[in-house]
């Protein structure tokens, strides 16, 4: 199933309400708990690269990989912005490069990396977009192959009782640049969450999207025709969004079982004990025997 093909276009737009910052301020929180301040870092689902480049400007050195080619065109020409301002205010071309951000196209049961990492980390929910067990063990699995000896995985999952919460809801924005409808139903006896997402896109949003990346003013407002009135085309797209809930207990025996050990699991809010009210978990696994494995 084809994810954030239309949506990449105007997802940073409607998605301005996340807490990134925070998240960024939580994963260094813990990498740094294991002694993890600076080194390669590697992302998985990073979209559009808004979590990469909190890290990137971090210290770390950052890959990113998403099997989404529109989302990572965008992440890509959020670089270029970064990287072109970064040479321009202190004219040292060096430095820029240095903090460059490597973007991978892949999917993140079969990804493949250059070599091992310090850490790795999934936030947004892209583990819940992982519907199987296997699947789910699979990524672990590799995520054990490319860490460093020691090296920590931190990941996100969405709880059962947030989609419980959510159920059958249908949520509508309207903004500048386009409009949706997200309709959701969630079938607890499979854990399992759909998202309808009805998409009305404005035909120049890329374009106006590129243009505010890079700090030019962007003209929201549209053309004038003859008579006075703003004239603007939407196309319509539908996307299809499939997640799972996963029981806590069953997750810290996948990652054990992928040869990964348990370190802890938190409540993404308040970063302490989970509860049965606890909305998004942050799981925390590290590497501890490679086992003359080969990456």
């Amino acid at each position: 199933m084809a994810y954030y093909e239309s949506f990449a276009e105007i997802y940073d737009r409607f998605m301005d309400d996340v807490p990134y910052d925070r998240w960024r301020d939580h994963l260094v929180s813990v990498f740094r708990e294991y002694g993890i301040e600076d080194g390669l870092i590697a992302e998985l689902g990073c979209g559009t690269g808004n979590m990469t480049e909190r890290m990137a400007a971090s210290g770390y050195d950052m890959t990113g990989i998403d099997r989404s080619e529109d989302m990572l065109q965008i992440a890509q020409e959020k670089q270029i912005c970064r990287l072109s301002s970064q040479a321009l205010a202190s004219a040292l071309e060096e430095q820029a490069r240095s903090s460059q951000i490597l973007y991978l196209c892949q999917d993140i049961r079969s990804f493949e990396l250059y070599g091992t990492m310090a850490g790795i980390y999934a936030v947004c929910d892209t583990m819940n977009y992982l519907l199987t067990e296997e699947d789910l063990l699979t990524v672990l699995r590799l995520v054990n192959n490319y860490l460093d000896p020691g090296g920590v995985f931190i990941f996100d999952l969405v709880s059962e009782a947030a989609y419980r919460k959510m159920g059958e809801k249908t949520i509508a924005d309207c903004r500048d640049i386009g409009a949706f409808i997200w309709q959701n139903d969630f079938d607890a006896a499979r854990r399992v969450n759909h998202y309808d997402l009805e998409m009305f896109i404005r035909e120049d949003a890329g374009e106006l999207a590129a243009k505010e990346a890079s700090g030019r003013r962007a003209d929201w407002d549209g053309e004038t025709d003859a008579g006075g009135e703003k004239e603007r085309v939407y196309f319509r797209r539908h996307e299809e969004h499939v997640t799972r809930a996963y029981p806590v207990d069953r997750v810290i025996s996948l990652i054990e079982k992928s040869g990964l050990a348990f370190e802890k699991v938190l409540d993404a809010e308040s970063m302490g004990e989970i509860s049965k009210q606890t909305q998004r978990y942050y799981f925390v696994a590290r590497e501890i025997a490679k086992d003359g494995r080969h990456f």
